[in-house]
């Protein structure tokens, strides 16, 4: 994609800390994307302890050109 002069970026973080993790836990990190239209991919976290749930996030990416201009999400992206 950068090579075809496009690139992803962040373009909005809500977190929400449930817990602390501590030095040696084991924890897992769960990822799915949530939602895509035509300007914007949603991805939901959640890093779990267990059944615990430790931390939740959802990070908004976006698709810009090299003079930062919004573009549409590639095909291959969406697949």
């Amino acid at each position: 994609m950068e090579e075809a002069g496009l690139y992803v970026v962040v373009v909005h973080i809500d977190c929400r800390y449930r817990a602390s993790a501590r030095y040696d836990d084991e924890i897992d990190i769960v990822t799915k994307i949530a939602k895509i239209t035509a300007a914007k991919i949603i991805h939901e976290y959640e890093i779990r302890r267990g059944d615990e749930v430790l931390v939740q996030a959802t990070v908004t990416l976006a698709v810009i050109d090299q003079n930062g201009r919004l573009q549409r999400v590639p095909e291959a992206l969406l697949t």
